[in-house]
C-alpha cells in the first residue's frame, strides 16, 4: 500500500514527501504537497498526525501548545463584554485566530451567550460561532471545560494509545480490540465502534470533553484504516449505521469533533448517497459513479433532497443542510495543509474554476431559498439551518488564500 516515509522543506519545491507506492526501493519518489493533496490527501493526513511534531524541518511555531491569551487582553475583552460592545470584543478575540491561543472558560461562555441571544444581530452571532469553531479545531476541547478526575484518567489512557500508534503502527495496542481475520485487513470492528459511539447515543447532549476523548480513539482507528490495517469501507459503513440515528445535537457534535477531514468527507458522502438523488440534471448523472470532488459536491449532492422516513421533516432538512455544508467545508480542508504561516492547496484548476464562476455561492443561495420555501419546518430548525448556510462563507473565504505560499529562504533540505 502507498505510504509516506519522509517529509522535507526545500527552497525550490516547498514541502515535499517521499512517497512509496510499492514494496520495492525503485517505487519511491519525491512528490510535492500539492500533488499528494490533490490525489491522496489521506496519506498526508496519516503522516502529519503521526510524525509532524517529530520533524526537525518544521518551524518551531508549528509545535506551540495551546495556551491562554495574555491577561492584558483578557481584561480588555472582559470590559467590552460587560459593556455589551460585542463588535469590539469579537475584534479582540479574532486577533488570536492565527495563534494557538484560547479564551478563558468564562469568556467562552459569554461568547456562547452571544450566539443564543435573540437580540443580537445575525452577523455577530455568525462571528461568535466562527470564533468558537476555530478554538475547537485548533485547541481541542481543553478551553471549553475543566477536566474532572475520571476524564483525566481516561485522557492519560488515550495518550498511551496515541503514543503507541506512532511507534507501533502495524502492531498497535488498539488492534487487540479487533479480532483477526484470515487476511491482513481487519473487518470485525462493529463491537468496538458501538462502544466508542455509546456516549453519543443518549438523548442528552454529550459534553464536548467526552466527545473529544471518544473521537481521539476513533481517530486512531481511522489512521489504522488509512494505513490499510483496518478496512476503511467497513469502518465507514459501521459508523454511518450508528450516527444516522443520533439526535440532531449529538449528530452535530460528532462531526464537529471529528478531526480526520478526509475520512469525514467519505463518511458524509456515504450518508448523502442515501438521499433522494432524483433531481440531478441528466448532464451530471455520470458523476454519481465518479470519485468525490468539488464538481460532484456541487452538481450532485447540492441537488439532492432528504428522505423523511427515519425522522421528522424539520430534523431531516436540518441534518441534510448540515451534511452539505460540512462536506463542502471538509473537502476543501482535506485539500489544504497549513505549516506555520504557509498554506499548500491540492484543489485542481477545474475545481478552482467553480469558485471563479461563483457556482459554489449560487448553490448555497439555492440551498438557502429551499430552506425558506419549506413551510412545514419548525422555526428553531429553520433558523439553525439558515445559520449553517451563512457559516458556509468560511469555505469561500479560504479560497482567498494563495495555493502555495513562498518558502522562507532559510528553510533547508
Amino acid at each position: 500500500m502507498a505510504h509516506i516515509v519522509q517529509s522535507q522543506i526545500c527552497p525550490e519545491r516547498g514541502l515535499i514527501y517521499l512517497l512509496v507506492s510499492g514494496g520495492e526501493e525503485s517505487d519511491k519518489a519525491w512528490k510535492s504537497a500539492e500533488e499528494i493533496l490533490s490525489s491522496r490527501p489521506e496519506l498526508i493526513e496519516l503522516h502529519e498526525k503521526l510524525y509532524n511534531f517529530k520533524s526537525k524541518h518544521y518551524p518551531k511555531s508549528f509545535t506551540i501548545k495551546p495556551r491562554l491569551i495574555p491577561k492584558t487582553y483578557q481584561d480588555l475583552i472582559e470590559n467590552c463584554l460587560d459593556e455589551e460592545h460585542y463588535n469590539g470584543s469579537l475584534d479582540l478575540m479574532e486577533s488570536f485566530q492565527n495563534e494557538r491561543e484560547y479564551l478563558p472558560v468564562y469568556h467562552i461562555r459569554q461568547v456562547m451567550g452571544i450566539i443564543v441571544d435573540e437580540n443580537v444581530v445575525d452577523s455577530l452571532a455568525v462571528r461568535a460561532y466562527k470564533l468558537l469553531q476555530h478554538i475547537l479545531q485548533t485547541c481541542g476541547a481543553e478551553p471549553f471545560q475543566d477536566v474532572d478526575r475520571t476524564l483525566m484518567l481516561l485522557n492519560h489512557l488515550v495518550n498511551v494509545y496515541e503514543m503507541d500508534i506512532i511507534n507501533n503502527l502495524e502492531s498497535s495496542l488498539l488492534l487487540q480490540l479487533f479480532t483477526k481475520n484470515y487476511g491482513r485487513v481487519r473487518t470485525n470492528i462493529k463491537q468496538p465502534i458501538e462502544t466508542l459511539l455509546a456516549p453519543f447515543s443518549t438523548d442528552e447532549i454529550i459534553p464536548i470533553r467526552t466527545a473529544r476523548l471518544a473521537q481521539r480513539l476513533i481517530e486512531q482507528i481511522i489512521l489504522l484504516s488509512y494505513a490499510g490495517i483496518i478496512c476503511s469501507d467497513t469502518l465507514k459503513r459501521e459508523l454511518y449505521l450508528l450516527i444516522i440515528n443520533l439526535s440532531p445535537d449529538n449528530f452535530r457534535v460528532f462531526f464537529q469533533t471529528l478531526s480526520c477531514t478526509t475520512f469525514k468527507c467519505k463518511l458524509l458522502e456515504h450518508a448523502l448517497q442515501d438521499t433522494n438523488l432524483g433531481e440531478i440534471q441528466h448532464e451530471y448523472r455520470y458523476l454519481l459513479n465518479a470519485s468525490l470532488d468539488l464538481s460532484k459536491i456541487i452538481h450532485v449532492y447540492f441537488q439532492s433532497k432528504p428522505y423523511y422516513r427515519r425522522v421528522c421533516r424539520s430534523t431531516a432538512i436540518w441534518r441534510h443542510t448540515f451534511m452539505l455544508v460540512t462536506l463542502l467545508q471538509s473537502y476543501i480542508q482535506s485539500k489544504s495543509l497549513r505549516i506555520s504561516n504557509k498554506i499548500y492547496n491540492g484543489l485542481r484548476d477545474d475545481e478552482k474554476e467553480l469558485f471563479v464562476e461563483d457556482l459554489v455561492r449560487q448553490k448555497l443561495e439555492e440551498l438557502d431559498q429551499w430552506i425558506v420555501g419549506e413551510k412545514k419546518i419548525e422555526k428553531e430548525f429553520r433558523q439553525s439551518a439558515k445559520l449553517l448556510v451563512d457559516l458556509a462563507s468560511i469555505v469561500l473565504d479560504m479560497l482567498d488564500m494563495p495555493c502555495s505560499m513562498e518558502i522562507e529562504e532559510n528553510c533547508t533540505m
